[in-house]
């Protein structure tokens, strides 16, 4: 499942689309409209920054912090400890197992 982050999330911002989106910070001009896009793969997690113009930061625990170029991506376990992303210098959304909707859900 694809969602897409940011201060306006639209799901058409996502490449194929996108099942969710996640309003994030929607006052705040360091996050992007639409600044990132996450999906789960065979139990991970790829973060894609969407062009944004203040990045997009990932860190998991034990692990350094990896910082995304505008349109870069990226690829995490995701444990039972979460993924923290950081949108822009300032927003922040925490991702756990089981934290995504239902399909057929609106986050």
């Amino acid at each position: 499942r694809r969602t897409v982050l940011g201060r306006a999330p639209s799901r058409d911002r996502a490449d194929g689309g996108a099942e969710h989106i996640v309003q994030i910070s929607p006052e705040d001009p360091m996050v992007s409209r639409n600044h990132a896009v996450i999906e789960v793969i065979d139990g991970e997690i790829v973060v894609t920054d969407l062009g944004s113009k203040n990045g997009t930061s990932v860190f998991t625990p034990g692990a350094p912090g990896i910082a995304l170029d505008s349109g870069g991506a990226t690829r995490v376990a995701l444990t039972s400890s979460g993924v923290v992303l950081i949108l822009g210098s300032t927003a922040s959304a925490w991702l756990y197992p089981g934290s995504a909707p239902p399909p057929g859900e609106q986050a």
